[in-house]
Formats: C-alpha cells, sequence, structure tokens
C-alpha cells in the first residue's frame, strides 16, 4: 500500500464487518461507537492515503502504478463517503481531481516516456499535490459543519419506538403521529412539547369517553381543560348515584376510569390540560406514563 512507503501506521481502508452496510441516514441514530468507528475507519484511511501521495510528490519520489490504483480507490471511497453525509463541496472537488487525472493521462498517452519525463512530469506532480491538500482541507471544513444531537441510551427506545400499547394504536389511529411525537420530544429533552403532544393524544381518547358518558351533551368542538373536567364531574355523579338501570360492570368501568384520569390529574399538578410554560423532565415523563395507563385502559375496556 501507499502508506508504507511513508512513516506511520497503516489503517486499513474496509469497514469492520459488523458495520458493513452501515451508512449515516436521515432521522437514523448512530451510537457513539458506531461514529467513531465508521468515520475514523472510512474517512481517515482514505484521506491518508491522499496525504500520503501528497508528501511522497514533495519528497520528489515517483508514484508507481500500484500507488496510483491506491489513490483511485481511495478518491473513490472518499466520494462514496461524502455523498453519504452529502458534503456537496468535497464532492465537487473529487469530481475535478478525477476528471483531472483523467486529462493528464490521455496528454500523456501521446508523449513519450522520455518526454514526460522531463517536459511535463514536475508540473503534473504539482498540480497534483495542489488539488490533494485542497481536498484534505475541504472534507476536514465540511465534516467540521456536520453536527451530531447525542441522545443518551435511556431515551433511544422513546426517539425510535411507539411508546403505547398496540391497542391505543389501532383504536386511535388518528392520534398515532401525536404518540410517536411525544415520544421523539422526550428524547430529546424538549419537555413542554412532549406534554403538548400528550394532551393531543389524550384529546383523542376524550372524544370517545365524552361521547360514551355524556352521548347528548358532549361535543368534540369543546376545549380541552372544559371537556376534561366536564367528563370527570359526570363520571363522578354517576359513580356517587348510579342509575338504578346500570348494565353489569359500568361502575367497575367508570372507576376504573375515574382513577386514571385522577392520575392524569396528579401528573399535571392538578392543572389538566393546561400547558405551563416550562415543563421539566420528570413531570413530562410522569404524564407520559399516566397518559399511557388512561390511553390504553379507554383503547381496551371502552365500548367503541
Amino acid at each position: 500500500m501507499i502508506e508504507d512507503r511513508i512513516d506511520g501506521a497503516y489503517i486499513p481502508s474496509s469497514l469492520p464487518e459488523e458495520l458493513a452496510g452501515l451508512h449515516p441516514r436521515t432521522h437514523t441514530i448512530l451510537s457513539l461507537y458506531d461514529m467513531l468507528r465508521f468515520y475514523a475507519e472510512s474517512y481517515l484511511s482514505s484521506l491518508r492515503i491522499i496525504e500520503s501521495a501528497t508528501r511522497l510528490i514533495k519528497s520528489g519520489m515517483f508514484l508507481t502504478k500500484k500507488d496510483a490504483k491506491d489513490i483511485v480507490a481511495a478518491l473513490a471511497e472518499l466520494e462514496h463517503e461524502c455523498g453519504q453525509l452529502n458534503l456537496t463541496i468535497s464532492l465537487a472537488h473529487i469530481k475535478r481531481i478525477r476528471k483531472h487525472t483523467r486529462d493528464l493521462s490521455d496528454r500523456a498517452k501521446d508523449m513519450t516516456d522520455e518526454d514526460l519525463t522531463r517536459k511535463e512530469l514536475k508540473s503534473i506532480y504539482s498540480e497534483l499535490e495542489q488539488l490533494f491538500v485542497e481536498l484534505q482541507n475541504r472534507v476536514i471544513d465540511e465534516l467540521g459543519t456536520q453536527y451530531i444531537f447525542s441522545i443518551p441510551s435511556t431515551r433511544k427506545a422513546y426517539f425510535e419506538d411507539q411508546q403505547f400499547a398496540q391497542s391505543v394504536v389501532d383504536r386511535y389511529q388518528g392520534a398515532v403521529d401525536e404518540m410517536l411525537e411525544a415520544g421523539k420530544c422526550f428524547a430529546l429533552e424538549r419537555y413542554t412539547a412532549c406534554v403538548f403532544h400528550l394532551m393531543r393524544t389524550t384529546e383523542a381518547g376524550l372524544n370517545s369517553l365524552g361521547a360514551f358518558v355524556l352521548p347528548d351533551e358532549f361535543s368534540e368542538t369543546e376545549p380541552i381543560p372544559a371537556s376534561w373536567n366536564k367528563i370527570l364531574g359526570k363520571i363522578n355523579q354517576l359513580l356517587k348515584k348510579p342509575p338504578t338501570d346500570w348494565p353489569q360492570g359500568k361502575h367497575e368501568l367508570l372507576s376504573e376510569i375515574s382513577a386514571h384520569m385522577h392520575a392524569v390529574n396528579k401528573a399535571w399538578r392538578n392543572d389538566t390540560m393546561h400547558l405551563k410554560s416550562v415543563y421539566t423532565s420528570e413531570m413530562a415523563l410522569e404524564i407520559f406514563n399516566a397518559t399511557k395507563g388512561l390511553m390504553r385502559y379507554l383503547a381496551e375496556h371502552l365500548t367503541q
């Protein structure tokens, strides 16, 4: 390899087997370990070859056919990796280098080895050196503009997975996006936004619950806080003075729903569905868990 002709350790250009095929995509989580191994081995190995070629040229040594093959492979790999991260400036420069080397190759075909050595070699090497140095700088500069938001391992599932039970997802499909966004916002430490999406999720459950306990009075256009208080008040009234013709199990059903709603009330600090200016991690998590419990019970026990 070309690195063997320059002082320094060789960095293999192939990815480790367990990371084969792993490339960053939009909205994908990679661990710090993945990032270090993937980028160090992919980018640095290619840049190392380019840097070695530059140092060879500066030292006055000739590039062998094997060196040229290594450089072509490094450029191809670097072009692929830059494309994965959309490093457009570096990509444009790599394409410029590849075109330049093709042009040089065409010029060399019409010359004898002696003519090439005497008239063109110094100029060719000088041009390549400048292009290689600029490429290294561009890649490093562009990589410096890419930022990674670190998510603790304890929050990874909130970002990637649905946190509500499948029964809730199946019953309240119109609120699935709100459920997912609540999880993502919690993972990204946007706790007030998380609570907002939980409120929107709860609204779907309230609509079905309102139609159940207040079939002639409930309106989905009513503000959520008013709906919540009206429904909870009606449930408490029914539990205190149940109708004589209640179907079997309805008292138990409403009693459980009331317990879940009071748990949500407690999580909201008895200010249910009134967004505060700021929510902490603890407050958001408490509301999240209480909301999941309420929505699951409604989805699995409330008659559609």
